[in-house]
């Protein structure tokens, strides 16, 4: 990525700093997809920047292929993840929407850890654990095993309480938004 450095209200952070959470996250799961004999997919973030992110995931996947996907339309990311039976993803509003719209997504939200973010936590600003079923906010091999053996053997009947109970609220009429308003 172009650039020296991030600069947050907290401290200047490194490019590198700033995106070892994709590094230490690559390093096992390009292993993994040789070793199970599958394709690797990634959804570009941000279309003005596809040129640098193409090049900078080659670098990540040290030669491995993968498909880039590349943003088309507004509505490309919504429609490449639900192509997908498994999501991996470090920290996104599409990995969030992807749950809510019953994909099956892990996520290693480990930036804020890794850059001294102390609210850069996945679910925030809810007070979660550092850990749950689907998520992470460490990156490391147990981890990286937990969450996949999660992501590929639990049933829909085991993923659906889990994600209701740690993060959808059903609100049917949805009083507590009327009584917001009111």
């Amino acid at each position: 990525m172009k650039g020296d450095v991030f600069c947050t209200f907290f401290e200047d952070i490194s490019f590198e700093r700033f995106y070892k959470t994709e590094k230490l996250l690559f390093d096992r799961l390009v292993p993994f997809c040789k070793e199970n004999n599958l394709k690797l997919n990634i959804v570009s973030a941000i279309k003005k920047n596809e040129s640098e992110e193409l090049e900078y995931f080659k670098k990540l996947t040290n030669g491995f292929q993968f498909n880039f996907i590349m943003h088309e339309s507004f509505a490309t990311g919504y429609e490449s993840v639900d192509t997908y039976e498994y999501i991996i993803a470090i920290h996104s509003t599409l990995a969030y929407e992807s749950l809510g719209r019953g994909k099956k997504v892990i996520l290693f939200d480990a930036r804020g850890a890794i850059c001294g973010i102390p609210f850069d936590t996945f679910g925030w600003p809810m007070s979660l654990p550092p850990k749950g079923k689907f998520w992470t906010n460490e990156i490391n091999d147990t981890e990286f095993q937990r969450l996949i053996e999660f992501l590929t053997t639990a049933s829909n009947d085991d993923w659906d309480p889990e994600i209701k109970k740690e993060l959808m609220q059903y609100n049917y009429l949805n009083p507590m938004l009327k009584e917001l308003l009111s």
